[in-house]
Formats: C-alpha cells, structure tokens, sequence
C-alpha cells in the first residue's frame, strides 16, 4: 500500500531480442520496489540478474537483492504423492526517486541473441 501513489500504468512489450516492462508511476514516492518471481536461481553480476541465458535490466540505478522462499502447492499430496516443496527466488529492485513522476524500464533479453 502506498497512500501517495497517485497512479501507476503497466506496458509490457515484445521485441524480437526482449520483452520489456514500463511502468509510469505518478506520485510523492521516494522509492519503489519491483518484484519478480522465477523458478531459475538468479545471479547478480554488473548490476544485472543472469537467469541462465537471459538478463534481466533496470534502465535506471537501483539495489538488487535475491531471496529464496520455499513453499508447498496446495493440493501436493492429494494425487497419494508424497507433498513437495518448490522454491521461488524473488529478485527485488529497489529503485529511489526524487521526482513526483517517473518512468521505470525492464528488460529481459536472451544473452545468446547479442551474439549473433
């Protein structure tokens, strides 16, 4: 919740090297929070997060941190398999502002197609 968040607009577009987020937000906000989830361990190397063959980029400055949860699926173990449990990485970028609004740039690209 962030009482002075005045708006926030999401485009997601496809490229033939990235797909890549852009969120407008609108607001007396000093910092925000992006949160992605993946199943692949996520490294974090020059400012950007490896997930095998992609990277993932914030155009602008931001801390990066990765954190592991684990969780159990809620209907594990009702097919008379034994319950398993499934970790999540959740890669945060912590982004500071000192505007009203901003604009904030993602981009996942595949490494492999920057070598071709």
């Amino acid at each position: 919740d962030i009482s002075t968040l005045k708006s926030l607009i999401r485009k997601f577009e496809l490229s033939d090297t990235a797909l890549i987020l852009t969120d407008y937000v609108d607001g007396e906000i000093t910092e925000f929070t992006e949160r992605f989830s993946s199943s692949v361990k996520p490294e974090i190397k020059d400012n950007k997060v490896i997930l095998e063959n992609y990277e993932l980029v914030c155009e602008n400055d931001a801390e990066i941190s990765i954190s592991k949860f684990e969780y159990t699926p809620r209907f594990s173990g009702l097919d008379g398999a034994e319950d398993t449990s499934i970790t999540q990485y959740l890669i945060d970028f912590k982004v500071f502002y000192k505007m009203v609004a901003f604009l904030n740039t993602f981009y996942m690209h595949d490494k492999m197609m920057d070598n071709r």
